[in-house]
């Protein structure tokens, strides 16, 4: 039993390999047909004399001239040959099966007659007729040999160029044979004179065979000649044109998306969605394949409908026109699945669509998409983008995650309020046609991605603090945040700056920002000697004196936090998709204690001019439980409608969220609103529709639907708001969102130079995004602080390793102001500052962290 249950597995390891024994046979086919051709060319160069070769014990015809090595390696191969065969029939599971199946007895009949013939003294020079058919076989070995991999229309192009070979080597042995060994009449071979040998070189050979199928131009001297002639010109025509149409029509597939693709030994990453939006699908693709410069990924973009005109035109005209494939087909349809190879792909993505007139239909098909990629694969990492907030939940069974763009905004714009110019802390270009000084560094901190990687051995047990300080002072990166799995939940978590204490974990994932994946890569790939090294070399330099532990941290605005409102999520919230919120133990039971005539009795208040009331994550944003007295700002929301009872319970349980009945293109309705005593003025969803119809048709050149109308909105708005403020000598921040960037070029900001506007990009958020991996404000303690007074004109480096090494905080930006020295007339956002930057006294640091280690 122990023996058979050994065989068993051995044969189980055989049979994975069995690609081996293939390619084996490979060779000994192709070596046969190689020996072939040379025999024939030794045999018109060296002809031999049939009865001093045989001894006269064989007929003419039979006889060969073979050299010894050339012998003797026919009979090595076909010995090689028989054993791989006798190899092949243990591995079945029915041996007398295989050994009695065409393709075998021909094996045996071909690799035989050499071991007979090698016990006698003529066998070298006896003739075997080798079957020429197993080229064929060859040349379609990849459908025995599972590494190789083509797709539909190779394959017919490799099966046509196969027939075609075949067919001329058929030609070439039978033609050869027939004209060389039997009576005819005598010819002139080429360039010689008429001699009595007549026998025909390998050229001559191949030179008739060429023109006799493609014209008539040449007449076979012998009958068999003839009758090898007419078999060849029949094959040809018949199996030729079949073949060649076949291919056309798999071209034709391939071209029009509904082939299958066939991955090599690239990953590859599968979209599903609609493509008609040229732009967005180009940046998609974009920055998927250049996040990682190591790898050649792929990306293979499923979709129902065929791609539109421009974005093939444009995919095929871009320099990743060779690592991008289309595949027309349904996400819910198994064979589609098949053919996009999605079992095997490194991740799926599925779009929705933009374009849409009923999201909440569109994300209900997504969510259909979603599960049927769940059940064909579930270890794929899968992420799929939602319009609406709700129907996330529907979703989470999913191995990955979901991006709601509305959510996204919502929060960027909050954000944004509370820290100005957050928003481009995240917003990662590369724009490289800056020559101001502020501008380079601008650019500089733009370069920069987020990169996840593993754990590397070295760290493991060292503290986070003392790891992040280490890789920005060697690799100019910033480990800031970690993917940790927690066993309660049998899930992972990104967790923003675990913390001074916490040391880091064999199972935990490293988040990076970093300008290019080969800086990440060489953090990674330390090793402990270097590692080791490389701390004692920079403690033979001693840094600055550092500063001592009591050393405060301005917070902008802070003061000390409350106890009045409870901590805990908002009701019918999913707890999963927003931060721990400040909320009132005692919610206004109707609407009229909120509902306002006039603002008078707000001050440095936000001001929130909407359409609609479908702003819940911005106000979660806005109530973070982390956030302090004086960030507490009164949110005052303007509509040109009172909210329904609905709207109202939704947004009841928040503190000092005040709703007014009016419109920001009116200057009764904004004083009204308080618009000169506001802090922050936001403006969003500034069309009449509501979230769910804010969506365009395909053939709208904004983008959407209530593009056109809320940039209109916008530029009355703005400028009403802004004259105000002018003709009382104030200056207020308008922030806005955008569903496209293009569109910033319609909006004006009097008195400023619109490329200044568009560099800038504090005023404004959008649902833009470009990295698979998206900073996680739920789990964060985001803000920013003053440069400390001691720090002023000092390193950022020794800045960055004071406030992680000692006080547990992650520094990941700087909001420069107006300078003089710098002569940028607008603040800008530098992120992953180099180590040896100086700071200035205005500089604002933007940092993760606790808000108790913040004073």
């Amino acid at each position: 039993m122990e023996v058979y249950r050994m065989n068993k597995d051995v044969r189980k390891v055989v049979k994975r390999n069995i690609w081996v024994l293939e390619l084996m046979f490979f060779f000994i086919e192709t070596m046969y047909c190689i020996f072939y051709l040379v025999e024939i060319q030794i045999n018109y160069s060296f002809p031999c004399d049939p009865d001093s070769c045989s001894k006269g014990m064989l007929p003419s015809w039979i006889v060969v001239n073979r050299t010894a090595i050339h012998y003797i390696w026919l009979i090595s191969i076909s010995t090689l040959r028989l054993g791989l065969t006798a190899i092949n029939a243990m591995l079945t599971d029915n041996p007398l099966k295989f050994l009695a199946a065409p393709r075998t007895l021909l094996n045996i009949c071909t690799a035989l007659p050499f071991l007979i013939l090698s016990r006698f003294e003529i066998g070298q020079y006896v003739r075997c007729f080798l079957f020429i058919h197993q080229l064929k076989l060859v040349l379609m070995m990849k459908n025995k040999w599972s590494p190789i991999k083509f797709s539909e229309f190779t394959e017919r192009f490799i099966y046509l160029v196969g027939n075609i070979w075949t067919l001329l080597f058929f030609g070439v042995a039978a033609f050869n044979y027939s004209e060389s060994e039997f009576p005819g009449e005598k010819r002139s071979t080429v360039g010689s004179s008429t001699s009595s040998n007549n026998k025909l070189s390998l050229m001559d050979t191949f030179y008739f065979i060429c023109i006799t199928i493609t014209t008539v131009g040449y007449a076979p001297q012998t009958i068999p000649g003839q009758v090898v002639i007419i078999l060849l010109i029949i094959s040809g025509i018949t199996i030729v044109p079949g073949l060649v149409t076949d291919m056309q029509e798999s071209l034709k597939m391939q071209q029009s998306g509904a082939g299958s693709y066939n991955p090599g030994r690239n990953p590859f990453i599968v979209i599903c969605g609609l493509f008609n939006d040229t732009t967005r699908t180009i940046r998609v693709v974009r920055s998927i394949l250049t996040r990682d410069k190591t790898e050649n990924t792929t990306v293979v973009l499923l979709s129902r409908e065929n791609l539109h005109p421009i974005t093939k035109y444009a995919l095929k005209k871009s320099k990743y026109k060779n690592r991008v494939f289309h595949i027309q087909g349904s996400g819910l349809v198994v064979e589609d699945l098949n053919r996009a190879q999605l079992k095997k792909a490194k991740g799926a993505i599925i779009l929705a669509n933009l374009s849409t007139t009923n999201p909440r239909l569109e994300d209900e098909h997504n969510t259909l998409r979603a599960w049927a990629f769940s059940d064909y694969e579930q270890k794929i990492p899968l992420f799929v983008e939602t319009l609406l907030p709700d129907t996330s939940i529907f979703q989470e069974s999913i191995n990955g995650g979901t991006i709601c763009i509305n959510e996204f905004q919502q929060t960027y714009l909050a954000y944004n309020c509370l820290y100005r110019g957050v928003n481009l802390i995240q917003k990662f270009r590369k724009h490289i046609d800056f020559t101001e000084p502020w501008q380079l560094q601008y650019a500089d901190g733009l370069q920069n991605e987020i990169f996840v990687c593993k754990m590397n051995p070295v760290f493991v047990g060292k503290p986070f603090a003392e790891v992040t300080s280490y890789l920005l002072k060697e690799f100019q990166i910033i480990l800031f945040a970690l993917d940790v799995y927690i066993a309660e939940k049998q899930s992972h978590h990104v967790v923003l700056n675990p913390g001074l204490h916490y040391s880091l974990k064999e199972g935990d994932q490293l988040i990076f920002i970093a300008p290019q994946y080969s800086d990440v890569l060489a953090a990674c790939e330390l090793t402990e000697v270097e590692y080791l090294r490389s701390k004692v070399d920079k403690s033979e330099v001693p840094d600055i004196e550092p500063l001592s532990p009591d050393i405060t941290v301005p917070r902008i605005n802070s003061s000390k936090s409350f106890d009045e409102y409870a901590k805990d999520y908002p009701p019918e919230a999913h707890r999963a998709k927003v931060p721990l919120c400040l909320l009132l133990r005692q919610p206004p039971t109707s609407l009229d204690s909120v509902l306002l005539d006039n603002a008078n009795c707000l001050e440095n208040h936000v001001l929130l001019i909407s359409c609609n009331f479908q702003v819940f994550r911005f106000i979660c944003t806005l109530r973070s439980a982390h956030l302090t007295v004086s960030e507490l700002k009164p949110i005052l929301i303007m509509c040109p409608r009172p909210p329904n009872h609905k709207e109202f319970n939704r947004l009841r349980n928040f503190p000092k969220v005040f709703f007014i009945v009016g419109t920001g293109n009116r200057r009764s309705d904004l004083t009204k609103a308080g618009v000169l005593t506001a802090d922050r003025i936001v403006l969003m969803n500034l069309s009449q529709r509501s979230i769910e119809e804010k969506y365009s048709d395909e053939d709208d050149p904004f983008g959407d639907t209530s593009a056109m109308s809320m940039i209109i909105n916008h530029r009355m708005i703005s400028n009403l708001i802004l004259h105000l403020c002018t003709v009382n000598g104030l200056r207020k921040q308008i922030i806005t969102d955008l569903t496209h960037e293009s569109n910033v070029k319609f909006i004006s900001y009097p008195g400023k130079d619109k490329a200044s506007q568009l560099k800038n990009g504090s005023e404004k958020a959008q649902s833009d995004y470009e990295n698979d991996q998206l900073l996680d404000f739920e789990a964060s303690s985001l803000c920013y602080i003053s440069v400390p007074g001691d720090m002023v004109n000092k390193q950022f480096g020794f800045l960055f390793q004071t406030l992680t090494e000692i006080h547990g905080i992650v520094p990941i930006g700087i909001l420069r102001s107006e300078d003089e020295k710098l002569k940028n007339p607008l603040p800008f956002v530098y992120t992953n500052p180099p180590w040896s930057l100086l700071l200035m006294q205005n500089d604002l640091v933007y940092v993760l962290a606790n808000p108790l280690t913040i004073k």
